[in-house]
């Protein structure tokens, strides 16, 4: 081999890295690191890793940390506890994680002591949140629901239909973070899960009711219906209507549809009268409230009928 032939074969080698001797694996170098490589550890292979990243197996999560090409959810949670002092996963990321939503996760939402300027993949905000409500570098859901309760109310209901948290817990967390832009309409939101709807569909509902003072209902609370106790989305117990609201993801299977139907036979058979509406409904509120009076007049009624009959 000629002299420059040599040289040349020795420069390609340097471009490519040792990497292509064999004496650095990627892959074992992310397993040995648990998944995620920061490069304040790894000094000396800082031109490796910014090829590597070139050559799409590595991907840069943010500064100084780098990850499989595949993005883990894990890697990313990681990725904020190693690079961001005091950095807490926050909004949306934290709700999926309290409820198993892990999957739904794209961006995640981190608050930060400091300013950081954005990254892709993840949403800054600068705010401190006290250690009370963190466990293990996430926000407990309770205060992440109330967070998201300006637009998404939806989080408040699923905590509470969970037994998670209480309305008064809710307004507790509202008063240690006064001040924050969107908190008249959080405290409008938490106020309305004193009535207890479980989705955002019945809140409407709810406060259809109370905008055109219906009175005498309450919701899911638990009634006894053919040997079985049941929670009915909105029920008047004296004259035994019960409501059921069907939002926008009604019957997501099989097994839901199938247990919806049993619920309502069940009703029937214990003497209530069941009727069904709809997130679509809304979109003719006279027609709604119209109905559900109706009804309530002709089995109040049918109560006093009854009540002479024995008498």
């Amino acid at each position: 081999m000629s002299h420059i032939h040599r040289f040349i074969c020795v420069r390609q080698i340097q471009r490519e890295g040792a990497d292509t001797l064999g004496m650095i694996d990627v892959d074992a170098l992310l397993a040995r690191n648990d998944g995620l490589i920061l490069a304040r550890d790894h000094r000396r292979l800082k031109s490796s890793l910014s090829r590597w990243v070139r050559q799409g197996r590595l991907v840069r999560l943010m500064r100084g940390v780098y990850a499989h090409p595949a993005r883990r959810l894990g890697d990313r949670l990681r990725a904020v506890s190693e690079r961001i002092p005091g950095g807490v996963i926050a909004g949306q990321t934290a709700m999926s994680l309290g409820l198993g939503l892990s999957g739904r996760v794209e961006t995640i939402d981190v608050c930060t002591p400091t300013r950081r300027r954005p990254q892709p993949g993840y949403r800054f905000c600068h705010r401190s949140i006290p250690g009370v409500h963190v466990s293990r570098g996430v926000m407990v859901p309770a205060l992440a629901a109330v967070d998201l309760s300006d637009d998404e109310p939806g989080w408040l209901d699923d905590l509470a239909r969970r037994r998670w948290a209480t309305c008064e817990q809710f307004r507790r967390l509202l008063e240690e973070f006064p001040n924050r832009r969107g908190n008249v309409r959080r405290r409008r939101h938490i106020e309305r899960t004193s009535t207890s709807p479980w989705s955002v569909a019945e809140r409407r509902y709810h406060d259809l009711f109370d905008r055109c003072r219906v009175t005498g209902w309450v919701a899911n609370q638990p009634v006894r219906a053919g040997g079985a106790w049941f929670a009915p989305d909105v029920a008047f117990r004296a004259e035994r209507p019960a409501l059921e609201i069907d939002g926008r993801q009604f019957h997501r299977d099989a097994a839901a549809f199938e247990a919806d139907r049993r619920r309502q036979n069940e009703f029937a058979a214990a003497g209530w009268t069941v009727l069904r509406f709809t997130w679509a409904m809304l979109d003719d509120p006279e027609w709604v409230i119209a109905t559900v009076r109706t009804v309530l007049t002709r089995l109040r009624r049918q109560r006093r009928r009854d009540s002479r009959n024995r008498a």
